[in-house]
C-alpha cells in the first residue's frame, strides 16, 4: 500500500530545473536510497516530500494521517532544552507521556520524601502503562547510549556539533513515524 504518491513534480532553482515532472510512490516498509551528484536536487526533493519546501507544479498525496520525520543535514536544536526534553518533544500521546514521566521522576529525585511528588510519579507511571510508553522509553535510552550520548540532562546548546547530530538522529529514530527521511 502506498503511503505517499508524488505526481508530476516540477521544481527549479534559479534557471536550473531540479525535477522535470517526476512521479513516484513510496510503499509501506520500503527502504529507499537517493543517489546522485551534488547540486542535482536530492535534498530539495526530500524537503518537498517532508513538506518543508514547496513545488512549482505537481502534487504530493499522503495516505491517511502519515507522519513524516525528517533529519536535517545540519540540525539546529532549540536552546534551553535538555537532551531528553528534545528527544521527547512532539505532540504524540507517547511523547507527552514520556515528558510527564521524566519530569515526575526528576522532581521526586530532588525531594524523595514529598508525598505529592510521589503521587505524581505514580500517576505518571500509570499513564506510561496506559499509553504503552515503556518500550519507547527503553528504546530512547538505548538509542542514546548506542550513539554515545551519555548525559541526557545536558542542555542541547552545550553539545558539540557531532553530539547534536547524534541527538537529532536519536530523536528521529524514536519518534512515531510512518516515513523517516535521513
Amino acid at each position: 500500500m502506498s503511503i505517499l504518491k508524488a505526481e508530476n513534480l516540477y521544481k527549479t532553482y534559479g534557471d536550473k530545473t531540479l525535477f522535470d515532472h517526476i512521479s513516484f510512490h513510496i510503499e509501506e516498509n520500503e527502504r529507499i536510497g537517493l543517489i546522485g551528484p551534488n547540486g542535482t536536487g536530492k535534498s530539495t526533493l526530500l524537503k518537498v516530500i517532508s513538506g518543508l519546501e514547496s513545488i512549482e507544479e505537481g502534487e504530493i498525496t499522503k495516505s491517511g494521517s502519515v507522519q513524516v520525520e525528517f533529519l536535517h543535514q545540519d540540525p539546529e536544536l532549540p536552546a534551553g532544552q535538555t537532551v531528553l526534553e528534545h528527544i521527547y518533544s512532539g505532540e504524540s500521546a507517547v511523547m507527552k507521556t514520556l515528558r510527564e514521566y521524566e519530569k515526575a521522576l526528576y522532581e521526586l529525585g530532588k525531594d524523595p520524601e514529598n508525598e505529592q511528588r510521589q503521587k505524581h510519579l505514580l500517576a505518571a507511571q500509570a499513564k506510561m502503562d496506559a499509553n504503552n510508553a515503556w518500550d519507547a522509553n527503553t528504546l530512547a535510552k538505548t538509542v542514546l547510549s548506542k550513539l554515545g550520548v551519555k548525559d541526557v540532562t545536558k542542555p542541547v546548546n552545550e553539545l558539540s556539533g557531532g553530539q547534536k547530530k547524534r541527538v537529532a538522529i536519536a530523536k528521529n529514530l524514536i519518534q512515531p513515524a510512518d516515513l523517516l527521511i535521513l
